[in-house]
């Protein structure tokens, strides 16, 4: 399964839709690229990730690689859900970029970072993979290579 996703940690004040402006063409060209591989909620859409619920965004793809031994259909699948991550990646930038600097919105929320950061490492399954993986390194590598926050972690 391949997951793609803008999580919010604070939807009350971050619109992802004004923040994203005009790139919003560029995630809908991806979602409908990827959309015959979505994961349906009979096939399990969201189970393994309900604790996440509250960041998810309304361009969330849950994709589903097809169960066949057809070569050219899964290079397919990999063919395009590629084309679509680089969009997604490059919207994501490009909206970034655009940005106006606000010196106190990091401060403001840093905490609620910090508080995904920690309901991630409490319950995602690669967590436990990158621990077996990285092992006495893992919250280093995590923390500053990969969120790049400073926060407490309990194990």
């Amino acid at each position: 399964m391949c997951s793609m996703d803008f999580f919010n940690p604070d939807k009350d004040n971050i619109s992802l839709k004004d923040f994203f402006g005009e790139e919003l063409e560029n995630i809908q060209k991806a979602r409908t690229l990827v959309e015959r591989y979505q994961r349906t909620v009979e096939e399990g859409r969201g189970k393994i990730t309900e604790y996440l619920d509250p960041y998810k965004s309304e361009y969330r793809c849950e994709l589903l690689e097809p169960q066949t031994e057809d070569e050219k259909l899964r290079e397919k699948y990999y063919t395009t859900v590629a084309q679509a991550f680089k969009l997604f990646f490059h919207a994501y930038l490009t909206a970034l970029h655009n940005l106006e600097r606000d010196t106190g919105y990091a401060q403001t929320h840093e905490e609620k970072t910090k508080d995904l950061v920690r309901l991630f490492y409490g319950n995602d399954f690669a967590v436990s993979l990158g621990k077996r993986v990285f092992k006495d390194h893992f919250k280093k590598y995590w923390l500053d290579g990969f969120w790049n926050v400073q926060v407490t972690l309990e194990d």
